[in-house]
Order: C-alpha cells, then sequence, then structure tokens
C-alpha cells in the first residue's frame, strides 16, 4: 500500500505526513536505513516505511500515528540514525579475493590490522589490499566514498574511525599512482575460480532494489516504459536483469526523480524483499555471500520487541547453498523468544542451519531485564553460506540495536486520614514508593486537590482553584492549618509522579517517563472547648521561712458555663513543705490538684516552705489548667510555670577570744576561735577583727584599720600574738568579730 498525494512542484513549504494507519500499540520496532526511510515493524508481520524520512526530520516536523501518538521527527531519527551499525570488514582466507562496496556515508571496521599488508590504490578509484597468503580484499568505490559530500569512515581498532583521506595516509598510498587498472588486476589475480569468493557489502542497496522494484510496478520511471510484470510498467518483479562488471551496477536501482517525487514522505508497505534479490552478475563464477536484512529497534522498558531477520542466498551463485543465520552478542539478561532456530543462554548466540537452497525470513522476541531501559547495542547478526559444490564458504555479518526506550512504573501512594480539634494544625501525613526496583525511577512531584478556600499549608506552592503542589522535600513535615472556628471535614486527594531520573541510554519518546498515582483521604477538625486563661507569677521566700503563692484560673469567656475545671500544680521539690487549704497534694509526687464544679473558677493558695538551712531555689513549677466541656467530651488545657526563689540569709556563727597573762615585755599568743552554725554546708567563717587596741600595741599579722581595730582573715587568726610596748604594764580589754 502506497500513501501519497497527486504530484505537484516542491516547494519550501511541506505538508504535513496524514496520520498513519496504525497506533503505537501496533509497533512491535522501527529503524532508520542508510537511505533514510523510517520502517516500523508491526505486529501483524508487516513492515511499513516512511519514505524521505530523514527529510522529513531535516524540516522539523512531526510523525501522527492512528491512535493520536506523535513523534518529533528530528528526536526520533536521530536516536536510530545515530545507531546505525558499522560493516565489518574480515580477513580473506589464503588465496581468497574478497570485494566490498565503500559507500559515503557508512562505517567500515575492519578485523585486522592493514598496515602489514600490501596496499595501492587501482585506476578506476578502487582501493586494493594483499597479504602475504595472496589473499586479497577489493574496496570498490574508495575513491568516490572518499570524495562525496559525506565521506565514508573506516578503522581497524575497535571504535576509532579515520575518514578515508587519513586511512590511506597512514597506509602511505598516493591515490591514482597504480601501473594496472582494477579490472587487470582481478583478471591476473582470479585464475583459480574454485577457491575464490568475493562478498558483496551492499545489504541496504538491495533493500533499495527492493523497494525500487515495487515503485517501478505502480509507475514507469521518468523516459521508461511500461515493464512485462503484471502489466503495470517499470520494473516489475519478473522484469530481467542485464549482466554488468562489479563496479558497474545493474539499472534496477532507485528511480530517478519523477511524478512520485512528493512534497510529503512517502509511506511504503512491505519496504522488507519477500524473496531473493537479483544481483548484479560477478565477473567471474565465484560464490557470493548472502544478504541480510535487519534494522535497529526500539523497545519500551518491561515490554519485548520482535525484530525480523531475513538472509537471502544469491539465485546466481549459490541456489542450492547451505545458509547458517547466526545472532550473536545477545546480553544474557535480556529474555529471547524464538520460534525456530537455537538459543544458547548462557552464551547469548542463536542459530539455525537451513536446508540446502532455503532463505531465511524469520524473527526474534527480545525482551530487556524487569525495570531496565539498558541498551542492547552491537548485535551481531551473520549469515554464511556453504556451497556443496565447491566446499566454499562465504559470510556476511551486520550489527544491529535495540534501544529500551523507559517508561516510568505506576507508583503507590497513600493519604492517611486524620483527626484533630477545632483550631488545631494537622499533620498531612502522606507517602509515595517507586514500583520500579532497579532504582532508576523516584518520586519527583506531589499534588493535593480539593483544598477549600482559608486553608494553608505550612509550605508547598498554591497553584489555584484548591490545587497545591509539593516537592518530595516538602512533604517532610507538611501540616494544614484551618480557619478560625472552623468544625468539620475536609475530602482531600493526593497524586504522586514518578519520573525516569537514571535513565542508561537513549530516550525516542520522553512523553512515558513519568507515571502518576491518586489517593483519597480526608482531615476532620471537632469541636472543643475553649482553653482556661491561666496566669503564674514566680515569688521570693527568705531561707528558713515560709512564701504564699496565689493560684487563679479563669474558665474561657463566652463558654457554655458547664465546663469542669481542673487546676494541678506540679513539679514540687518533695523536701518542700506544702500548706493547702483545699485541693490535694501528694508530697510523693509533689503534685497538688484540685478540680472544681461546673461552672466555677478557681481563686485560692498554696504556701512554700524550703527545707532548714538551705537556699537552693525551686524553678520550673507547673500550673496547669484542663477544662472538660460535658457536651462534647473535649477538653482544653493551658500551663504556665513559675519559680521560688530562696534568699539565702547567715545564721549567727559562734566566736569565743581567751583571755591571756604575761609579764611586762611578754608577746601574749592571742587565742581566737569561731564556728558557723549552719550544718548544710553552705556558710564558712570568711574573716575576724578585733577592735579596743590601744595605741602601742601591735599584733604580728593582719591589718591596722586604725582607731584601735584590727581585721584578721582566717589563716592569720592562727598563731597570732600581740606585743606591748615598753615598761608597759596593766591590762587591755578586746572584742572579737566573727564573720
Amino acid at each position: 500500500m502506497i500513501y501519497a498525494q497527486d504530484s505537484f512542484e516542491p516547494s519550501t513549504s511541506q505538508a504535513a505526513i496524514p496520520p498513519l494507519p496504525f497506533g503505537k500499540g501496533d509497533i512491535v520496532g522501527m529503524h532508520v536505513t542508510s537511505g533514510g526511510v523510517l520502517v516500523f515493524a508491526l505486529e501483524d508481520g508487516r513492515s511499513v516505511g516512511v519514505d524521505g524520512f530523514e527529510e522529513m526530520a531535516s524540516r522539523g516536523e512531526t510523525l501522527i500515528l492512528g491512535d493520536g501518538t506523535t513523534y518529533q521527527a528530528r528526536e526520533l531519527f536521530t536516536n536510530l540514525a545515530s545507531d546505525m551499525p558499522s560493516v565489518v570488514i574480515e580477513k580473506p582466507a589464503p588465496g581468497e579475493i574478497v570485494a566490498y562496496e565503500i559507500t559515503p556515508g557508512q562505517k567500515y571496521m575492519m578485523t585486522f590490522d592493514p598496515r602489514g599488508a600490501k596496499t595501492d590504490f587501482r585506476g578506476n578509484g578502487a582501493f586494493l589490499i594483499t597479504f602475504d597468503d595472496e589473499g586479497q580484499i577489493i574496496l570498490a568505490g574508495f575513491q568516490d566514498a572518499m570524495d562525496a559530500a559525506v565521506p565514508a569512515q573506516i578503522g581497524y581498532e575497535p571504535g576509532a574511525f579515520l575518514s578515508l583521506q587519513d586511512f590511506s595516509g597512514i597506509l602511505g598510498i598516493a591515490q591514482g599512482v597504480v601501473p594496472a587498472t582494477f579490472a587487470e588486476r582481478s583478471a591476473e589475480e582470479t585464475v583459480d575460480e574454485a577457491q575464490t569468493t568475493i562478498r558483496s557489502q551492499q545489504m541496504e542497496d538491495a533493500k533499495l532494489a527492493a523497494i525500487a522494484q515495487q515503485l517501478a510496478a505502480v509507475e514507469p520511471a521518468a523516459g521508461g516504459t511500461a515493464g512485462a510484470a503484471g502489466g503495470r510498467g517499470g520494473f516489475g518483479f519478473e522484469s530481467s536483469v542485464e549482466a554488468a562488471p562489479l563496479d558497474s551496477p545493474a539499472a534496477v536501482g532507485p528511480i530517478a526523480p519523477t511524478a512520485l517525487q512528493y512534497g510529503i514522505p512517502t509511506v511504503l508497505d512491505e519496504v522488507l524483499p519477500q524473496e531473493p534479490l537479483a544481483r548484479a552478475a560477478a565477473p567471474v563464477p565465484v560464490l557470493l555471500p548472502p544478504v541480510v536484512n535487519v534494522g535497529n529497534y526500539v523497545v519500551d522498558e518491561d515490554s519485548s520487541i520482535t525484530v525480523p531477520i531475513e538472509a537471502f542466498l544469491d539465485a546466481g551463485s549459490t541456489p542450492n547453498g547451505v545458509l547458517t543465520v547466526t545472532v550473536s552478542n545477545i546480553n544474557t539478561s535480556w529474555i529471547v523468544t524464538n520460534a525456530d532456530g537455537t538459543y544458547n543462554a548462557s552464551t547469548g548466540v542463536w542459530t539455525i542451519t537451513l536446508p540446502a537452497g532455503q532463505n531465511y525470513q524469520g524473527a526474534l522476541t527480545f525482551a530487556p531485564p524487569a525495570d531496565s531501559d539498558a541498551d542492547m547495542n552491537d548485535l551481531v547478526l551473520t549469515a554464511a553460506v556453504f556451497d556443496p559444490a565447491t566446499g566454499t564458504t562465504g559470510t556476511v555479518a551486520d550489527t544491529f540495536d535495540i534501544t529500551t526506550d523507559a517508561v516510568a512504573d505506576v507508583p503507590t501512594v497513600d493519604g492517611l486520614n486524620n483527626i484533630g480539634n477545632e483550631g488545631a494544625v494537622l499533620a498531612v501525613n502522606l507517602t509515595a514508593h517507586v514500583t520500579d526496583m532497579d532504582g532508576s525511577e523516584s518520586i519527583t512531584a506531589y499534588t493535593i486537590s480539593g483544598v477549600p478556600s482559608g486553608f494553608v499549608f505550612n509550605q508547598g506552592n498554591n497553584l489555584g482553584s484548591g490545587v497545591w503542589a509539593f516537592t518530595p522535600a516538602e512533604i517532610a513535615g507538611l501540616t494544614i492549618a484551618p480557619p478560625a472556628n472552623f468544625v468539620g471535614t475536609i475530602n482531600l486527594s493526593v497524586t504522586a509522579t514518578a519520573t525516569e531520573t537514571a535513565l542508561s541510554g537513549a530516550e525516542p519518546d520522553l512523553s512515558d517517563n513519568s507515571a502518576t498515582a491518586t489517593d483519597a483521604f480526608s482531615l476532620t477538625w471537632n469541636p472543643v472547648a475553649m482553653p482556661p486563661v491561666v496566669g503564674a507569677s514566680s515569688y521570693t521566700v527568705d531561707e528558713d521561712s515560709s512564701v504564699v503563692v496565689p493560684i487563679q484560673v479563669a474558665l474561657p469567656p463566652g463558654g457554655t458555663g458547664n465546663e469542669i475545671l481542673t487546676v494541678t500544680v506540679s513539679n514540687i521539690n518533695t523536701s518542700w513543705t506544702v500548706v493547702n487549704t483545699d485541693g490535694t497534694y501528694n508530697a510523693a509526687t509533689g503534685v497538688w490538684t484540685i478540680t472544681l464544679p461546673a461552672g466555677q473558677n478557681y481563686s485560692g493558695q498554696l504556701t512554700f516552705a524550703p527545707p532548714a538551712n538551705t537556699d537552693v531555689d525551686m524553678t520550673n513549677l507547673v500550673l496547669t489548667a484542663s477544662v472538660l466541656e460535658p457536651a462534647s467530651g473535649t477538653t482544653a488545657t493551658d500551663s504556665d510555670t513559675f519559680d521560688i526563689i530562696v534568699d539565702a540569709v547567715a545564721d549567727v556563727p559562734v566566736v569565743d577570744g581567751l583571755n591571756n597573762t604575761g609579764n611586762e615585755g611578754d608577746v601574749l599568743a592571742v587565742n581566737v576561735s569561731a564556728f558557723v552554725t549552719d550544718p548544710d554546708g553552705s556558710e564558712a567563717i570568711t574573716g575576724y577583727t578585733i577592735a579596743g587596741v590601744p595605741p602601742g600595741l601591735f599584733f604580728n599579722q593582719g591589718t591596722n584599720l586604725g582607731a584601735g581595730v584590727w581585721s584578721f582573715t582566717p589563716a592569720e587568726v592562727a598563731g597570732l600574738t600581740i606585743t606591748s610596748p615598753a615598761h608597759y604594764a596593766g591590762t587591755i580589754n578586746l572584742s572579737v568579730t566573727a564573720t
């Protein structure tokens, strides 16, 4: 089936391609050919192509499927075309001649180092590599691919590609300087036909030739005549193909611009060939390798993709060849389902050998590991044909990739109901978890909807219309405050978003990298009694004394008058003495309490006395008042703290000054002693004074304050003596004071 418009002149304004007649669910894979054709593999076995997709991508157009799914052509082309595989060039067997057609823009990787071989250019622009064992590789079209606008690249070290110019320069070859032409050299070195194999690496050209055959059957090429097959004109599927030299392909390839050149891309149905492709005749009757068809594909995470695998014998050289097809380098963590052939899950290799003369058209289904979006690149499709008549084997290989498109799994989310009292700020308890266990997903956002006006969260972003948005960090410690005096229930819903945040490969479709889940929950505020009015003040008491502390608590104004008030004073030091005129005091727990009749306030007092001889304060006493509303069974509580500061009062010490007698001129000892009377150790003798000292008498230590008064420290009293004036005889009366 071909979708197209009537022809018109190309213009700078291109019409978008109409919606394709299938949806995303019908697609099992997609890839881009080297000719810029986007190929969809469908569940019903068809392969549908969009011709001109590369141009469509360059214009930034949008591809629309029948179910409304859209793809940005530029992003899809970049993801698929950037991974088009390189062609593998293998070293030939001894005496074997192998030919490769070098195509502009294509990458080629040699499995050997050519720097040890003999290399030179041929007259027709081909490049010749000759090995010591007389094996040869002919790179046809080398010069043209080197001079093209998008040159080919070639390498011989894994992952490293060179331009053809640099490649020939490394080998020390100047193009065009050769003694013989390519045709002359080929004739000289292909004498032994039985041991000669020419490999053609033109898989994409063969595919385009098949497309050309289909298009030719619909409409003749410009300047051409109708073909015989089917009577529809052009090159029919049964048209004859004229033989041509190796470097001059037969006229069966892409059609020159005709009435088929439309202003929009052309969608081609069944683009993959369904029967062996005709080949241009080789210059010598040698074994030609098979042709393989495979492309890059995209599979959704936690899904599977069916990849068509096709390999065709060369009908002209090996009609009875035995074809063996192998897919290797399969990641062994992937699940492979094969309808035929044998798959070795431990080595990651699938293989099938066909009966003589049979081509292979089948498929493999690949499923990535659960929850993984890791791509599987560089799978190798190898087809080998064995010719029983000559005993020779021809091999061709191609690589392809399977890109896993990350798809976020639906998370789990739970919003918990909560109940509080009127006016309370309620905790909003929300939890969400990803269900993808490989760590590539995380919860990235929350929204809460249905929030009435006047309710405010402590964090988050108010989007309006009752919707709030939150980051995962803002969910922690989330609370909501109601309007004043609100009583009742609000019903809310929470939505959590899980996003693929650790992508491990290319992402053709970003629209499915997030998934959401929603849960309903409610928040309720019950009517409550208003809290009472509580006030407490701190007081001071002298050591060894007592203090009366007034206690006053009032019911809230505007109450029903039926509230029951309970007053408590707690955190009382049990070593203190408490005298209460009402209520109950528990000396073991240090708690005093009283419950009043309904509707009554409390006005009373407590008397507090500290232990004897202590000045230790009693702090953080808690005055608590609780109101019970009998009608609703709710309570309201308020509290306040207060301190009782003990002012230290020193007790009078005991002091004793002993009389002493001596002879005229003697130095007399002054025996003074003092003791504190407070037994708790908080007091000490800190100083002495002696008064009434006549002039001329002096102590051996201490400080003369004048006027007959001396002061001493406790240390100076020890060993204290007094000396009288010369010839003094008599008695002096002194007084000692201890502090």
